[in-house]
């Protein structure tokens, strides 16, 4: 999905005058707003893992994910989603215009155009979710692997992005209010609304620079809409989060790569 990226400049004097409180007051004024888009059940999911206002603050993420299949470095931007994703078999980037692909020997088997933000998006929740032209819906309590979660269902409205068919549902524990499962749908290829559902658990949470960040994530496989048995874990290390901005000259596409149609 495309999101926005707003950036505000703020002019500075060095000399003082009655006005200089003002734009304090606006900030807060647009601080209080911006909550107001969000039910409190999400505002309580966001504090729980660090706080909204922390993860708007940050810039550059990077995270090192291992799983069955491959290990990854990716390098995000998170507000422009420009990406790069280096691994010893593939190397794939998002410059904020085109994606590309360095895969000579064919080891890729994906479609890079849909993966190169998937792993974000996963990794990013519960704060992915704040983006704009997001709604949400309170439903009743779930019962999942014979524990009961608050439910949170998100959409999108239908101008948003190249996927706004797709969606998720957060299942949170009431206590803790930390998230615990995930939901979702895909209909980048079919352009359709699915009811087949993916599920995800976030088995472990790492703390870095404040935020709580997923460790471990299992996929499952899926039987009557609901999770019915692991089939991959996903472990998350060496991860940076920081408001440093990375160098746009890294998500370039490099000697030899393709941009992907």
């Amino acid at each position: 999905m495309m999101k926005y990226v707003v950036v505000f400049f703020c002019l500075l004097s060095v000399s003082t005058c009655e006005n200089a409180p003002e734009p304090k007051k606006n900030l807060t004024k647009q601080s209080a707003n911006e909550r107001s888009r969000f039910p409190q059940v999400l505002q309580n999911i966001f504090q729980a893992h660090g706080g909204l206002n922390k993860w708007q603050q940050m810039n550059g993420l990077v995270f090192t994910l291992n799983h069955s299949k491959t290990t990854e470095t990716h390098t995000v931007n998170k507000n422009s989603r420009k990406t790069l994703i280096e691994s010893d078999a593939y190397t794939i980037g998002f410059n904020g215009d085109n994606v590309w692909i360095k895969d000579a020997n064919n080891n890729f088997n994906n479609d890079a155009g849909f993966y190169y933000n998937r792993m974000f998006y996963l990794f990013s929740m519960p704060f992915i979710v704040s983006d704009p032209g997001t709604f949400y819906t309170p439903r009743k309590d779930t019962t999942l692997e014979f524990e009961t979660y608050g439910t949170l269902h998100i959409g999108f409205r239908r101008s948003v992005g190249a996927s706004p068919q797709d969606e998720y549902i957060i299942y949170y524990n009431k206590q803790t209010m930390e998230m615990v499962w995930l939901a979702y749908t895909v209909t980048y290829f079919s352009q359709k609304r699915s009811t087949d559902w993916h599920f995800i658990k976030y088995e472990n949470w790492q703390d870095v620079n404040e935020l709580k960040l997923p460790k471990t994530m299992i996929t499952y496989s899926v039987k009557d809409g609901k999770p019915l048995e692991p089939i991959d874990s996903i472990e998350f290390s060496e991860v940076n989060i920081s408001a440093e901005q990375p160098d746009d000259a890294l998500f370039e596409a490099v000697k030899g790569s393709r941009f992907v149609e």
